[in-house]
């Protein structure tokens, strides 16, 4: 730009000749007489660098596509939807010719400045097991979102109970405290609307596990059990066991639980119509972009609230747990099993040796070694049937064969 300003006040000196002046730029007559018109016409803006942007062009995205780009991003509060979900959206409302790209789709996003930059996170190593299901229902997985103080004062902690094959979010509901009781009413209502599944997936907390009892299973663990639903618990410390949950969770909480709501009723009508855009209109790249709502299907296995006392085989004696949580062994002994199970029966099987297997219908809750001498009041504590020998845990295996 400075030589073309250098060329324009030399050509207004009126010292040089236009050809030799042209020469000495190393410039033709022509290229000359286009820079004097230029500044001519539009001063010295003339000497810009100009777009080579076409005026028009055929391949263009239309505004119509634009205006719904844009409504497709601003759709939710704070869980944007990112260019794979809003190209999904589109091709439901237009013809797959008039469709843009994903880049194109990102670049008008970013053009309008609807994306912030993320930043750089670290890389996460991911953790096994994952409980990775093969169908529907074959594994729900279960956890409270945390807990956060409402408008009113009062301390919110959601429940969410998801399919973890189709994603399906059954339940997105706010309580007023973590406890198995209230996890058990909403368990119960979706299973009589949805069925059951093979296994529950969950953490360590108070209201799914009992860290103190046989294996971690809690009331509601024996209750699922008595349904014939398998409990199965992350490792401690261990949430990416759980990660697509936890990831769920991570777009609940953007986009309801920040700001709160004034109250409960309020924050749950705001969590069900999260609940429906995650089901119905978001698309899951784990499913090929499809909805959950189309995936899901609803469990064959359907619920009956009435229980059937447990069968033991005639290779198992049976015992019932009395109100402390334990069994009685022989005259003075006991056996602590866990208070949960209080009132129901329990079967014991003999491995030899004074080795014994307490069993709760098909599951193993651990053994227990009697000792040589019998002491009144003795209590024997179940050990984990990890750690019973292999000589003890085949003969086991075999009997209940």
């Amino acid at each position: 730009m400075e030589q073309k300003n250098s060329f324009i006040r030399d050509h207004l000196s009126d010292e040089y000749y236009f050809s030799s002046l042209c020469e000495s730029y190393g410039i033709s007559r022509q290229s000359g007489y286009r820079l004097v018109r230029r500044y001519e016409a539009e001063g010295e803006d003339a000497f810009m660098d100009k777009s080579k942007r076409p005026l028009s062009s055929p391949g263009e995205t239309s505004p119509e596509i634009v205006a719904r780009i844009k409504y497709w991003r601003g759709f939710m509060k704070r869980c944007k939807f990112g260019a794979k979900k809003i190209h999904l959206r589109l091709t439901l409302e237009f013809d797959v010719e008039r469709l843009p790209s994903l880049t194109t789709i990102h670049n008008i996003l970013v053009r309008e400045g609807l994306v912030v930059p993320r930043k750089k996170k670290r890389k996460v190593v991911a953790q096994h097991p994952r409980f990775d299901p093969t169908t529907s229902n074959e594994i729900w997985s279960i956890d409270h979102k945390g807990k956060f103080r409402l408008g009113n004062g009062r301390y919110c902690s959601p429940l969410t109970v998801c399919d973890s094959f189709s994603r399906f979010l059954f339940a997105a509901k706010g309580q007023y405290s973590e406890n198995w009781r209230d996890t058990k009413q909403v368990l119960r209502s979706l299973f009589q609307q949805w069925g059951q599944p093979q296994h529950l997936h969950s953490d360590n907390g108070s209201a799914f596990a009992s860290i103190q009892s046989p294996r971690g299973f809690g009331a509601l663990s024996y209750w699922l059990l008595d349904h014939g639903i398998l409990p199965v618990f992350s490792d401690p410390g261990s949430p990416g066991q759980n990660g697509r949950h936890e990831r769920m969770h991570k777009d609940l909480k953007k986009e309801c639980c920040n700001p709160p709501s004034i109250n409960l009723r309020v924050q749950n009508r705001s969590m069900n119509r999260f609940k429906s855009v995650y089901n119905e209109i978001r698309g899951h790249e784990s499913l090929d972009m499809r909805f959950p709502c189309d995936v899901h299907s609803r469990s064959a296995t359907e619920y009956v609230d009435k229980v059937i006392d447990p069968v033991y085989g005639s290779e198992l004696q049976t015992r019932k747990v009395c109100l402390n949580g334990a069994v009685r062994w022989k005259s003075h002994e006991w056996v602590t099993v866990c208070r949960a199970l209080s009132g129901k029966y329990v079967g014991v099987l003999p491995l030899g040796n004074r080795v014994y297997e307490i069993y709760y219908r098909q599951e193993c809750l651990g053994y227990f070694q009697q000792g040589e001498d019998i002491i009144k009041g003795h209590y024997y504590r179940l050990k984990s049937d990890r750690d019973l020998p292999h000589r003890y845990r085949d003969r086991g295996n075999r009997k209940r064969k």
